[in-house]
């Protein structure tokens, strides 16, 4: 399996499996539907919160062919989820009970979430006026300190945001107010369970 580059915002979704979902010519309504989900830990909540399906399970206008697209979306749409915690290769089933005439149907969904992308090696790098600063070594080990994202570490989107963010506050904070990241990648190998991190920040003009 290719390496996968993992997205820099906080939470990031397809839209593809939904966008025009609902642009469709009128049809019968569906008679409603109630969604299970059976999964580990934080997994439960998280998708009971941001799955697409669960989203619209209250829309009064929900036709069949709308609520199968739903429907065949969900282990995509899972996935996408569990990336967020470190889960890239969760197996997921569903289950479709079509209630009777009149009553609600039932979808199960049941996630194994697999073993965990665990970080691999974290490489920060500094540029610009910064390079000249005879602490240099000082403030690069000051980065790592308060990086939280660290080897052995279980990947999540969340950790990932958070570390590049607090080490950028401590460029700030200490004579380069105008520093800022200027790249940063989450290389993830989903086969081995490893992830590669590396970001690089632009310290600008040094201020005493």
């Amino acid at each position: 399996m290719p390496f996968l580059r993992f997205p820099d915002a906080s939470m990031r979704r397809l839209l593809s499996a939904t966008c025009g979902l609902f642009l469709m010519l009128p049809a019968a309504a569906h008679a409603g539907y109630r969604v299970e989900i059976d999964a580990p830990g934080a997994l439960e909540p998280l998708l009971t919160r941001y799955l697409e399906i669960m989203k619209w399970r209250d829309y009064p206008d929900m036709t069949t062919e709308q609520l199968e697209r739903l429907y065949q979306g969900i282990p995509a749409d899972v996935q996408s989820l569990t990336a967020t915690q470190g889960y890239f290769r969760p197996q997921v089933q569903t289950h479709w009970q079509h209630g009777e005439s009149g009553s609600e149907d039932v979808i199960s969904i049941t996630v194994v979430d697999g073993p965990p992308v665990l970080v691999s090696s974290v490489d920060l790098t500094l540029t610009g006026a910064i390079e000249d600063d005879p602490n240099l070594e000082r403030r690069r080990q000051r980065l790592y300190r308060v990086w939280t994202l660290n080897d052995g570490d279980r990947f999540t989107q969340s950790g990932w945001d958070d570390s590049k963010k607090a080490a950028l506050l401590t460029l700030l904070a200490r004579r380069y107010p105008t520093a800022k990241l200027v790249s940063s990648e989450a290389l993830i190998d989903p086969a081995s369970g490893n992830a590669r991190l590396s970001a690089r920040w632009d310290s600008g003009p040094a201020y005493f």
